[in-house]
């Protein structure tokens, strides 16, 4: 994604914390601060007008999901500031225009000179989603650093954002540019970049799957029904159990990930032993050789499914153990090896 021009500061840090951070967050503690964003910005990008027609889909899921998103990394008032979310969105959709431009037309013995200018896009919607980030990266900075400097004194509340699980890794870091506020901002911006489009492509896929494939059988009305009774059994109340027992939901959006993947290719790698790696069949693969795996062709693979060419709803409901993010040989939609499992 050509990083290190596109976003240099996102790439100063000597340790990668936010993935501890994101391994460390309480999903079970912002449950209610997920659904409340989720309700939010439904009504109000979706609206509630049963008479009149409008659309939805694209633009407005791409919000809503920017919104949920930074509910949970950067917190509630500015998740809903349209200004910020707007600059956020243009950082995002600028960045794969500007990575190919820079991997693919302009050779690499001349990126160091034209790379910065093709990048001048990401790099000014980086700037203006600063001005938001970094005085609340600042703020969270100073109270993580009361938290470590008080010691054996319990902490009042649990962090409920990710900014502040950041901010706790950074100030225990001996090297400066972890704590660097501009650097923490580029870093929240790529991972935006990282949930946001995947997220969105997923929910749309998922509806229009539901909606196209799912009428004969009321599949909606079968998930809602199903989300009904949970929530009645869990006094009013969505929690991460309670989410938990929505199984047609799940079973669903496994089925729609198998069906309507949205990359080819999966389980991306690249060699990195200097003397190259020869796989079983004798096929040698040099150093830097970048390989994947045919996602669609494995999920369309009638050894591993039943009609694997219809869009089945409740394929999975009877199998709990193959949840929605459960990864393995068969289903490969988030990939494969230790960070999958």
């Amino acid at each position: 994604m050509a990083f290190d021009y596109i976003s240099p500061r996102s790439w100063t840090f000597k340790r990668p914390f936010h993935i501890e951070a994101l391994n460390k967050m309480p999903l079970d503690l912002m449950t209610a601060d997920i659904v409340d964003e989720i309700t939010l910005a439904i009504d109000e990008l979706w609206g509630i007008d049963t008479e009149n027609w409008r659309p939805v889909m694209t633009g407005t899921m791409n919000e809503t999901i920017s919104r949920i998103t930074n509910r949970v990394f950067v917190g509630g008032s500015l998740c809903r500031d349209r200004t910020y979310i707007k600059y956020a969105r243009k950082f995002i959709n600028s960045i794969v225009a500007s990575a190919y431009i820079i991997r693919v037309l302009i050779p690499p013995l001349l990126r160091p000179i034209l790379a910065p200018i093709v990048a001048l896009p990401c790099r000014y919607f980086d700037w203006r989603c600063s001005r938001y980030i970094v005085p609340i990266v600042k703020e969270r900075l100073k109270a993580a650093q009361k938290v470590e400097e008080v010691k054996n004194v319990p902490e009042h509340e649990q962090p409920k954002e990710m900014l502040q699980f950041i901010a706790r890794y950074a100030v225990r870091s001996n090297v400066d540019s972890d704590k660097d506020p501009r650097s923490i901002c580029s870093r929240v911006l790529f991972l935006n970049f990282v949930g946001i489009h995947t997220s969105t492509i997923t929910m749309l896929n998922a509806l229009l799957d539901i909606m196209a494939h799912g009428a004969k059988e009321d599949v909606l009305g079968q998930i809602r029904k199903e989300a009904v009774e949970v929530l009645k059994e869990n006094d009013g109340v969505w929690s991460k159990s309670a989410v938990g027992r929505l199984v047609k939901n799940d079973s669903a959006f496994r089925e729609s990930l198998r069906l309507s993947a949205f990359k080819g290719r999966g389980v991306g790698r690249q060699v990195v032993a200097p003397e190259g790696v020869a796989l079983p069949d004798g096929t040698y693969l040099p150093k830097d050789t970048r390989v994947g795996v045919p996602m669609t062709e494995i999920h369309a693979d009638e050894t591993f499914y039943s009609d694997p060419g219809s869009f089945q709803a409740f394929r999975f409901e009877e199998r709990r153990e193959l949840g929605m993010v459960v990864a393995n040989e068969q289903f490969i939609s988030f990939g494969l090896g230790r960070h999958a499992w």
